[in-house]
């Protein structure tokens, strides 16, 4: 059940935060190439739905369909006809929660078998079902009396996409087979290529990464530490990657410290790679491949369906004179600002100018009542501070630029 008022509560934070992510991408250009009001907008709506019970109900009952037949997992029930958005009804499963370890030795619990059956049931549900659990602390999944991994805790649910799922495992069999290649154009579709970006400095940065884990076997590899490096990667080299599959390999590095946690000779990457290369085979397949041309021949037929009628609309148009192109030139933007700086001061310096010499004209040469005269003088003052202060202002940018 939900604490009184924590939907407002939750809506005022996230409000001051997507209004920060705006000031801090209007001021920082790192800011706003990475698009952080957007990641925090993705964030906003994630926790919004963590707040609905009825979806996290919905996110159980799937997950418990998907392993329906598998009896080394468990999904509780959810009992609609006592659930509601702020109430969530779901079948107690008794267990003991993988952080416990000192209970789980203590009541004879196989701490590497439920590692493993925990890992495998992840990994199904990634790289065959597209649709996790993605909030796989230790806390959330539990040994039960018979044997079996318990799952709670459905707030947090990923889906990752065919594609998604295809440029995950192209990454990890890349590293794995030293196809440095194949990790760079992997990259390049699941995290974007800017047209400035150094091609050859990334092929290097990716080599060396690489030529670290070659001479390794797999048992020696840590998961987390070589997603934390491809993130490196992808942030040094100014790419954006999608959402769906940074939050999938922050769930797989959590996954490793889960299975560590369990079992300290837990090989993670060995259990992984068989999936992996499972989905690079399947794409190989006759079936798969047949598919493939077949959708992309439906295409080529749409496209070219379609293309005599685009061609005539768009002749048709540019001659009628609706034809614009639009230029867009790229790095004058600190030029811009700094001219716009000037004018600005420029136009200000010359209005305070103006108004202190009108001023004492007018109290030198008229004949004018005493109170408008202290009131002048009160202007010609305050004209006179806010000169004052240009000047040091023009002063301080120079020394702060030197």
């Amino acid at each position: 059940m939900q604490r009184p008022q924590v939907e407002h509560v939750v809506d005022t934070d996230l409000d001051i935060l997507l209004t920060q992510a705006r000031f801090v991408s209007q001021h920082s250009e790192l800011a706003d190439r990475y698009d952080i009001v957007q990641i925090t907008g993705e964030f906003a709506d994630a926790v919004r739905g963590e707040l609905d019970y009825l979806a996290e109900g919905a996110c159980c009952e799937r997950l418990a369909q998907m392993f329906v037949d598998d009896d080394t997992v468990a999904f509780p029930k959810v009992y609609w006809e006592f659930t509601t958005t702020r109430v969530l009804t779901l079948e107690r499963l008794e267990g003991i929660p993988f952080n416990r370890t000192a209970q789980l030795d203590e009541a004879g619990m196989d701490r590497p078998e439920l590692a493993k059956r925990g890992i495998f049931c992840y990994l199904e549900q990634i790289f065959v079902h597209g649709f996790y659990h993605a909030d796989p602390h230790p806390g959330n999944l539990f040994a039960m009396e018979d044997g079996r991994v318990g799952f709670t805790d459905f707030g947090r649910c990923g889906t990752i996409s065919e594609v998604g799922r295809d440029q995950l495992a192209d990454l990890f069999v890349a590293i794995i087979d030293d196809d440095v290649a194949l990790a760079v154009d992997t990259l390049f579709a699941a995290a974007g290529s800017p047209g400035d970006i150094d091609l050859s400095e990334l092929e290097r940065e990716v080599s060396r990464l690489i030529t670290k884990y070659t001479n390794k076997s797999l048992n020696q590899v840590r998961m987390g530490d070589l997603i934390n490096e491809v993130l490196d990667l992808v942030r040094d080299h100014h790419l954006m990657m999608s959402s769906e599959l940074a939050m999938l390999l922050t769930t797989l590095a959590v996954l490793e410290g889960l299975g560590r946690l369990l079992d300290p000779d837990f090989d993670f990457v060995s259990v992984t790679a068989p999936f992996a290369r499972k989905i690079t085979n399947a794409r190989m397949s006759p079936q798969a491949i047949s598919k493939s041309f077949t959708h992309a021949a439906r295409r080529v037929v749409r496209i070219a369906t379609e293309l005599p009628d685009s061609l005539t609309r768009f002749l048709r148009r540019a001659g009628q004179g609706e034809f614009r192109m639009a230029v867009h030139p790229v790095g004058f933007d600190p030029i811009i600002k700094r001219f716009e700086e000037a004018t600005n001061r420029l136009a200000f310096a010359l209005v305070v100018a103006a108004f202190v010499v009108g001023l004492s004209f007018f109290l030198a040469n008229e004949p004018t009542p005493q109170w408008f005269t202290w009131v002048a003088r009160f202007f010609w003052a305050g004209a006179l501070f806010v000169g004052s202060w240009f000047f040091i202002s023009i002063l301080a940018s120079r020394y702060n630029k030197r």
